[in-house]
């Protein structure tokens, strides 16, 4: 039944990510034991030469790049059954605070520096430089992708569209809001109470963001590093939501770029069945 495949898909996607998590925890402690055992060896001057360290050598370097291509693989796998539940994500200029500058496509965001001077509107973001989507989100899942490329801060997640958009305002669950942020260029938290400090090793060029209503989870994934970054469980929506961004402000040039939601062709291939 639908509901049976939608568990089993949602089970075999838990386990996926729980194996990519794992794998990258046990094998960086492996590889970084072992390294660190033959950079020893190597530096020593034993009695006797232990040749099969030599080989021992060449077997690590085959078995971590062994390593990599199985994370990769896993987690295209995982990507690939997110951009099947791909969305046409686009941004909504009656929310978008007024020195946000928005491209015609609402594809792009980036802060102007500036007043832009547009119409006064119930629903816009007055103090935050921040914009939803027009998307609203009930059910099912959901997933898009916004480059970051350049950026020294942003946000990235979901709001309810009944939040408060006014004033100065706490981005969190509490208020409808689960959001990931990049900030001081490079810093990252997931916005909980409190805050939850993020390590991040590899600075994503690209973030992918994936909802699934019913099961009350928003994850956010670095496709640079091809990692998972955070996951709010347990989410309690209690209504309809839409994609958040901030692009953060312009810091005379230094933060200048847009945020981009990026094309998704296996989408457009979903929209035609």
């Amino acid at each position: 039944s639908p509901g049976t495949l939608r568990s089993t898909t949602s089970d075999m996607m838990e386990q996926i990510q729980q194996k990519l998590e794992k794998l990258s925890s046990v094998g960086e402690f492996f590889f970084s034991s072992l390294s660190g055992f033959l950079f020893n060896t190597k530096h020593q001057k034993p009695k006797y030469k232990i040749r099969p360290l030599y080989y021992l050598r060449g077997l690590l370097t085959a078995s971590k790049g062994l390593f990599v291509l199985c994370t990769t693989v896993l987690f295209s796998i995982v990507v690939f059954i997110f951009c099947s539940t791909a969305v046409d994500v686009k941004l909504d200029p009656t929310t978008a605070h007024s020195y946000l500058v928005l491209s015609p496509d609402g594809k792009k965001v980036k802060d102007g520096d500036q007043d832009q001077k547009v119409p006064a509107a119930p629903g816009r973001f007055d103090m935050f430089g921040s914009v939803l989507g027009l998307n609203r989100l009930t059910s099912g899942r959901s997933y898009w992708e916004v480059e970051v490329t350049r950026k020294t801060g942003w946000d990235l997640g979901v709001a309810r569209c009944d939040a408060n958009r006014k004033g100065n305002l706490s981005l969190t669950p509490d208020n409808g809001y689960w959001v990931t942020v990049h900030y001081e260029n490079e810093k990252y938290a997931a916005l909980t109470v409190p805050p939850v400090s993020l390590s991040l090793t590899v600075k994503p060029q690209k973030v992918g963001v994936f909802v699934d209503y019913d099961e009350g989870l928003v994850s956010f994934y670095n496709l640079t590093a091809q990692s998972h970054i955070y996951s709010f469980t347990r989410c309690s929506f209690g209504g309809e939501i839409s994609p958040y961004f901030s692009p953060h402000l312009h810091r005379n040039g230094k933060n200048s770029e847009p945020l981009i939601i990026s094309p998704l062709i296996i989408s457009a291939v979903k929209n035609q069945k």
